[in-house]
């Protein structure tokens, strides 16, 4: 019974805590965009490497990695440049915020892209996070 009551007692108090923190971050800046964007991107290309290792049969001496240039080059994504447009809280139940930013990557092989994508960016401990990130000009 004690543990209950000092699980409660510490939620009490570390709660507002918790959301007072949360709130002090304020708005994400451009590099904070960035940042968070490109951490996406790396978690999507971590996928598509498992996925494309999975699919490849064993190659002559197991243990050696198989690497795949080209498709690794694919997966490389540099981000040249943010525009932060505006920022807005999310709102609802849902954490972070709604922000409309201009992009400039390239990716080897092919000529830079520039787009316009709006996404939530919700503060982590360390970190933004990207979410819910859509392209609104897709040419």
């Amino acid at each position: 019974m004690r543990a209950v009551a000092r699980f409660f007692l510490l939620g009490f108090i570390l709660g507002p805590a918790l959301l007072a923190l949360a709130a002090c971050h304020g708005e994400p800046d451009e590099l904070a965009i960035q940042s968070s964007l490109e951490q996406m991107h790396q978690e999507w290309a971590a996928q598509q490497r498992q996925r494309r290792e999975a699919q490849l049969p064993q190659g002559p001496i197991k243990g050696l990695p198989r690497v795949d240039l080209g498709f690794e080059a694919k997966l490389t994504l540099r981000i040249t440049e943010v525009r932060k447009r505006h920022c807005r809280p999310a709102g609802g139940d849902q954490l972070g915020y709604v922000c409309v930013a201009d992009i400039s990557a390239e990716v080897a092989g092919h000529k830079p892209v520039a787009r316009t994508i709006k996404g939530r960016f919700v503060a982590g401990w360390s970190q933004w996070v990207a979410r819910d990130v859509t392209a609104l000009d897709v040419n």
